[in-house]
Protein backbone atom coordinates (compact mmCIF):
# COMPACT_ATOMS: atom_id res chain seq x y z
CA UNK A 1 0.00 0.00 0.00
CA UNK A 2 1.49 3.27 -1.04
CA UNK A 3 1.71 6.33 0.83
CA UNK A 4 -1.19 8.41 -0.57
CA UNK A 5 -3.94 5.39 0.36
CA UNK A 6 -6.30 5.70 3.15
CA UNK A 7 -7.46 2.23 3.78
CA UNK A 8 -10.17 1.45 6.49
CA UNK A 9 -11.19 -1.97 7.59
CA UNK A 10 -10.15 -5.55 7.92
CA UNK A 11 -6.84 -6.83 5.73
CA UNK A 12 -6.21 -10.40 5.04
CA UNK A 13 -3.19 -11.20 3.29
CA UNK A 14 -0.53 -13.57 2.16
CA UNK A 15 2.88 -13.38 2.08
CA UNK A 16 5.04 -10.57 3.07
CA UNK A 17 3.19 -6.96 3.25
CA UNK A 18 4.35 -3.38 3.50
CA UNK A 19 1.78 -0.69 4.46
CA UNK A 20 3.37 2.87 3.92
CA UNK A 21 -0.30 4.42 3.93
CA UNK A 22 -2.72 5.08 6.16
CA UNK A 23 -4.55 2.26 7.63
CA UNK A 24 -7.51 2.30 10.25
CA UNK A 25 -8.59 -1.53 11.22
CA UNK A 26 -8.13 -4.96 11.53
CA UNK A 27 -5.31 -6.71 10.24
CA UNK A 28 -4.57 -10.88 9.84
CA UNK A 29 -2.16 -12.91 8.09
CA UNK A 30 0.17 -16.19 8.34
CA UNK A 31 3.30 -14.08 7.38
CA UNK A 32 4.99 -10.91 7.53
CA UNK A 33 3.54 -7.44 7.65
CA UNK A 34 6.53 -4.08 7.49
CA UNK A 35 4.77 -0.91 8.84
CA UNK A 36 6.82 1.44 6.75
CA UNK A 37 8.49 5.10 7.56
CA UNK A 38 5.65 7.13 5.93
CA UNK A 39 2.98 4.57 7.45
CA UNK A 40 0.19 5.62 9.92
CA UNK A 41 -1.82 2.46 11.07
CA UNK A 42 -4.10 2.18 14.28
CA UNK A 43 -6.28 -0.95 15.26
CA UNK A 44 -5.43 -4.68 15.62
CA UNK A 45 -2.73 -6.72 14.06
CA UNK A 46 -2.71 -10.86 14.46
CA UNK A 47 0.37 -11.99 12.50
CA UNK A 48 3.74 -14.07 13.79
CA UNK A 49 5.86 -11.55 12.86
CA UNK A 50 5.87 -7.17 12.23
CA UNK A 51 8.75 -4.83 11.59
CA UNK A 52 7.62 -1.02 12.53
CA UNK A 53 9.72 1.42 10.87
CA UNK A 54 6.17 4.15 10.81
CA UNK A 55 3.70 4.98 13.39
CA UNK A 56 1.19 2.51 14.97
CA UNK A 57 -1.53 2.81 17.85
CA UNK A 58 -3.17 -0.17 18.71
CA UNK A 59 -2.57 -4.01 19.64
CA UNK A 60 -0.10 -6.34 18.26
CA UNK A 61 -0.69 -9.45 18.29
CA UNK A 62 2.61 -11.33 16.96
CA UNK A 63 3.02 -15.35 17.58
CA UNK A 64 6.82 -15.13 16.71
CA UNK A 65 8.21 -11.37 16.94
CA UNK A 66 8.22 -7.52 16.67
CA UNK A 67 11.25 -5.60 15.65
CA UNK A 68 10.44 -1.69 16.31
CA UNK A 69 13.01 0.17 14.48
CA UNK A 70 14.99 3.41 14.95
CA UNK A 71 12.28 5.59 13.58
CA UNK A 72 9.40 3.92 14.75
CA UNK A 73 6.55 4.88 17.20
CA UNK A 74 4.48 2.60 18.73
CA UNK A 75 1.61 3.49 21.27
CA UNK A 76 -0.64 0.90 23.05
CA UNK A 77 -0.21 -3.24 23.87
CA UNK A 78 2.30 -5.93 21.85
CA UNK A 79 1.81 -9.48 22.76
CA UNK A 80 4.69 -11.45 21.49
CA UNK A 81 7.49 -14.41 21.77
CA UNK A 82 9.89 -12.03 20.98
CA UNK A 83 10.08 -7.92 21.02
CA UNK A 84 13.01 -5.83 19.50
CA UNK A 85 13.56 -2.42 20.03
CA UNK A 86 16.22 -0.44 18.58
CA UNK A 87 17.72 2.57 20.40
CA UNK A 88 15.72 5.41 18.91
CA UNK A 89 12.49 3.80 18.46
CA UNK A 90 9.77 5.37 21.07
CA UNK A 91 6.98 3.08 22.68
CA UNK A 92 4.30 4.17 25.21
CA UNK A 93 2.32 0.90 26.75
CA UNK A 94 3.00 -2.29 27.65
CA UNK A 95 4.46 -5.61 26.46
CA UNK A 96 3.21 -9.53 27.45
CA UNK A 97 5.54 -12.62 26.68
CA UNK A 98 3.37 -15.04 24.67
CA UNK A 99 5.87 -18.03 26.37
CA UNK A 100 6.61 -18.91 29.63
CA UNK A 101 3.22 -17.88 30.55
CA UNK A 102 2.29 -20.49 33.47
CA UNK A 103 -0.83 -22.35 32.29
CA UNK A 104 -3.89 -21.74 33.96
CA UNK A 105 -4.49 -23.97 37.44
CA UNK A 106 -7.14 -26.65 36.57
CA UNK A 107 -9.28 -26.54 40.10
CA UNK A 108 -8.45 -23.80 42.38
CA UNK A 109 -5.76 -24.87 45.92
CA UNK A 110 -7.56 -26.84 47.97
CA UNK A 111 -7.49 -25.46 52.01
CA UNK A 112 -7.88 -27.66 55.11
CA UNK A 113 -10.47 -26.67 58.29
CA UNK A 114 -10.05 -28.61 61.18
Amino acid sequence: MEKSCRLEGKLFFEGTARLDGEFKGEIHSSDTLIIGKSAQVEGEIHVPTVMVIGKFEGKIIATERVDLLKSSYVKGTIESKELQIEPGALFEGESKTLIGVPEPALTPPCATVN
